[in-house]
Parts: C-alpha cells; sequence; structure tokens
C-alpha cells in the first residue's frame, strides 16, 4: 500500500494526546485499510481554529452507505461474510473511536466517491501559551 502525508509547514499542530495511543490509531486505520483492499492511503493534516484534524481517505471498496453509523461500535462488521475472508474481532475502529474520545475529540466516517473510507480525526488544539 502506498502512504501519503500531506501537512501544511505553517501549520502548529500540537495537540494533548498520548503518542503511543495516536500510534495505534494510525496504524489501525492504516492496516484496516490495506486489510480491506485499499492500495493507497492519503492522511491529511488541517490545522483548525480550535482543532487540529487528521484525514485518512483511502481508495478501497468503502463501507455499505447502512453500516456507516456502526462501524465504532464494538464488535460490529458491516459484512458478516468477511470474517471468513480477513481475520479480526470487529474491535479495532471501537478502539480508535474510544481513545480519540478519551484525548477529547471525535471521527467521523464517510464514503468517497467513487470508492473509498474517509475517516476524520478531530482533536483539540493545545492552547499556546503568550
Amino acid at each position: 500500500m502506498t502512504v501519503t502525508l500531506t501537512a501544511p509547514e505553517e501549520a502548529d499542530g500540537r495537540v494533548l494526546a498520548d503518542p503511543d495511543t495516536l500510534h495505534r490509531i494510525v496504524t489501525n486505520i492504516a492496516e484496516n485499510s490495506c486489510k480491506y483492499g485499499a492500495s493507497a492511503l492519503d492522511i491529511t493534516l488541517r490545522q483548525q481554529a480550535t482543532h487540529l484534524s487528521v484525514t485518512f481517505a483511502d481508495n478501497g471498496p468503502g463501507v455499505p452507505q447502512e453500516a456507516l453509523p456502526h462501524i465504532f461500535d464494538a464488535f460490529y462488521r458491516a459484512d458478516p461474510a468477511r470474517n471468513e475472508k480477513t481475520a479480526g474481532s470487529g474491535l479495532g475502529l471501537a478502539i480508535v473511536s474510544r481513545a480519540v474520545r478519551n484525548m477529547g475529540g471525535r471521527i467521523i466516517a464517510k464514503n468517497q466517491q467513487p470508492q473509498g473510507l474517509l475517516l476524520e480525526i478531530q482533536l483539540p488544539r493545545l492552547e499556546q501559551e503568550a
């Protein structure tokens, strides 16, 4: 899989977060993208007024629209047949979601057109000292 990272040079993307947890989040999302057939993953950092946005956009098959609201639920599998094709318990994105919330952030999932899944993580920016 090809992974591309885009981050503006002038962005100050400091957030109050555990580096090991962030590493696990990125690894989990990248492994899911690869496991479900993506050949490319674009990671983009954007600085917003109150938060840092990190988007993960892959070119895999995406998720059925009716499954999107549930992909962060523990043990949820969008396609039960995938249990035989791909190993996993359905806990990965639930763990990611909980870790993001524990850091005061939120995670959003959307399908891309013509295909692929986009996950956006928004983490509160660390206040700058004057």
